[in-house]
Parts: structure tokens; sequence; C-alpha cells
């Protein structure tokens, strides 16, 4: 609909754009032919002075002759000037004192400048049909009655003049005007368009991450009870069974049945630092990541250097450390499960009002650029959907058989 509505406008705005063209090249017509009439009409009267005064012969008289048509031809064509049929006669305001009210003074009107300019024609063809002496005296003839004509035509020709400049200004902004309008509307029906993309790229993304969240709860609900099922379950079920057994052997069973419920304790333990680690809360986010790089460590056998900031980290809010330890967490496992590493390295940078974490592994590296998988495979798009929760960004380096770089970048205050 917003393509169609452009459309239209785009269209309105050309018709009124080649309408303008159009009136403003008749007033420069118009303007041109004024210019011509001036010239033609004193060469006119050049003409017929040295005819008078026995200047040039029948060939002067014949070129005259074809002045005076093309004159005559020119002062009709002015005739019907779109400034004069628009602003009409000429008038001229004249304010009397002492009294309340202005009276008009008016020029002659067209048809009266028309049968003015007919008798000087006129009196023109007979100086030219005539001998020298009927020549002088038609010339001076239509040299005192062209005075009061060549006032009224000076006036007529400068309201032409004034009126062509004044019209032609208010043309040329018009037409900046539809040509801003047009490279406007342009734009806006590009932004619209790239506004509509990024919305609908950004609800797939959202989708995708719903749906990678989403999995990987199911997931992670799955992992959980089978270690509650292997482990936990396991371990009570036989604490269960030595109880029964008790009788039989009393110290021997109470010691495995201790045994039991203290490996019971501490799976439940282990599951309940993985679901939320109490660390974060308890000491902050820095010591939570550094206990995390030494347990997946020792649980691995993958080699972690931790490097925190020499000035430590300011506490970070609830939910800024979770998602910060999510996405190391993420990052990690992703080196443990894919890049047959044997070495890794977390460094956190904290200046200039951002805060950086890097994380780089010698694996075997991979093509970032590759489609994931399918649907269970989103820990890179949920690091950066996280990431951009944060309002910062993380960029994957890496190419198959070299090391693999994951750089988190993210606003940090220091209190």
């Amino acid at each position: 609909m917003s393509f169609l509505l452009i459309f239209l406008v785009f269209l309105v705005l050309g018709v009124f754009s080649q309408t303008f063209t159009k009136t403003q090249h008749g007033i420069e017509a118009e303007g041109r032919t004024a210019l011509e009439f001036r010239a033609a009409w004193f060469e006119l009267k050049a003409d017929l002075l040295e005819l008078s005064l026995g200047i040039g012969g029948k060939s002067r008289r014949e070129e005259a002759g074809i002045e005076l048509a093309r004159t005559d031809s020119l002062f009709r064509g002015l005739q019907d000037s779109r400034v004069l049929t628009a602003l009409g006669t000429i008038s001229a305001f004249r304010a009397r004192p002492g009294r309340g009210v202005e009276t008009v003074e008016t020029g002659p009107t067209q048809a009266e400048l028309l049968a003015e300019w007919d008798s000087l024609a006129g009196l023109a063809r007979l100086a030219l049909e005539g001998d020298q002496a009927q020549t002088l005296d038609y010339y001076r003839v239509l040299s005192l009655e062209a005075t009061r004509f060549e006032t009224d035509i000076e006036r007529r020709l400068g309201l032409i003049d004034r009126s062509a400049a004044s019209v032609m200004a208010s043309l040329t902004v018009v037409n900046r005007f539809i040509f801003v309008a047009m490279f406007a509307l342009l734009g806006l029906s590009l932004w619209s368009a790239s506004l509509r993309m990024r919305e609908r790229a950004g609800r797939r993304r959202l989708r995708d991450l719903m749906t990678a969240t989403l999995e990987g709860q199911e997931a992670e609900r799955k992992r959980l009870a089978l270690e509650l099922h292997d482990t936990v379950a396991q371990d009570l079920a036989a604490a269960s069974m030595y109880v029964s057994r008790l009788p039989e052997d009393p110290e021997g069973h109470r010691k495995a049945i201790t045994s039991r419920i203290q490996g019971a304790i501490r799976q439940l333990r282990d599951l309940s630092w993985q679901m939320r680690p109490p660390a974060l809360e308890r000491y902050g986010f820095l010591e939570a990541a550094a206990q995390l790089c030494r347990d997946l460590g020792e649980s691995s056998g993958l080699a972690i250097d931790f490097l925190a900031p020499p000035g430590g980290l300011a506490r970070l809010g609830e939910a800024e450390a979770l998602s910060l330890y999510r996405i190391l967490q993420e990052a990690l496992a992703n080196v443990v499960r894919h890049a047959s590493a044997r070495r890794a390295t977390v460094r956190f940078e904290a200046s200039e009002g951002r805060l950086r974490m890097r994380i780089e592994d010698d694996g075997r590296g991979f093509d970032p650029d590759e489609p994931s998988p399918g649907p269970g495979h989103q820990g890179i798009p949920g690091m950066k959907e996280r990431a951009l929760m944060l309002g910062g960004s993380l960029e994957v380096v890496s190419r198959p058989g070299t090391k693999t770089i994951v750089l988190l970048e993210m606003p940090y205050a220091r209190a």
C-alpha cells in the first residue's frame, strides 16, 4: 500500500514538473519575443530615417519592407502574451492628498494599443511606397505619433520582463522543491523497505532464538533427568537396598548407605551449580567465571588460562552477569565438544566504557559462515543474541585448520 501511495505521489509530482516546465518555456519565449520586437522596431525606424535622407535605394526599401512585416508579426504575438492577458491593462494608482480614496489612472487597452500600432504601421508602409520627399514627410509624422506608443509599449514590455523574471524565479524554486521531494520520497521508500527487511530479519532471529531456547531447555531437562536417574536415583536405590539388609551387617551397610547418600548429595550440588551458579551471587562474575574454567578444565582435561583485568571488574547486574556467564559457558562447551583443543585462553579487558571478553583455543577450527546443521545447533546464534541483549556484539573468527577466537564487546561502566 505504501509503495502505491509513493508511486501516485511521484506521478503527481511528475505531472506538476512537466506543466511548470512548459510554462517556463512559454514565458522564456515571450521574453525573447519582447527583445526581438524592440530590436526590430528601432531597426525599422533607422531604415526609414536613412531612406528619408536619401541613403540607400530600392534594395534598402525592400529590406525595410521585410523588417516592417517582421515587426508587425512580433507585435501581434505580444498582444497574445499570457502575462499581459493575465494582468490586463497597465494601471497606476495615484493617491490624491486630502481625499480618503484612490483613483486609478489607466493606460490604453490592448485593443487601443493595437489600433495605434496599425496606424503607425500604415504610416511606415506609406513612407516605403512614396518617393524620398514623401518618405521624409511620413517619417516625421511617424516619429511624432510614435512617442506615446513607444512609452506605452515599453511599459508593457517592462511588465513582461519583470513578470517573467518573477515567474521564472518561482518556477525554479518549485522545480527544486519537486526534485527534493522526489528524492526524499525515494529515500523514504528505500528506508521503509530496509526497515521492513530488518523487522522481518529481527522477527526471524527472535523466532530462531526462541526455538533454540525451547529446544535447549528440553535438552537440558532430558540431561538433568538422565543425570538424576543415573546418579542420584541409582545411589538412593542402592542406599534403600542396604537399608533393607541393615540387620545382616549393620556396620558395613551403614558405611555403604552413608557413601551412597553423600554421592547423591554431591550430584545434586553439581546439578544445582550448573542450573544457577551460586558463586555468581556470592562472589561476583569474575570468581564464578574463574571457577567455571577450573571445573571444566579438571573434568575435560583442557588446559584453560584465565586472565582477569588488572583492576578487576565492578559488580555486574544480575541479568548481565548471568548472560555473560552463559556465553562463556557455551563458548567453552563448544571448545570441549568440537574443537579437539589442548589449550584455551579466557581474557577480560575493561577500558573506555567497554568490557571485552576474548576466548581463544588451539583447536581445529571451522567455517563460521556455514549454516548450522539444524535447529538443535544454535550455540553461536544464541551467544550473539545474548550479546545483543547486553547492548554489545559477538564475533567468531575461525577457519578450518586454525584456532578459533570468540570476541565479545559490551558497554561497561565502572562504579
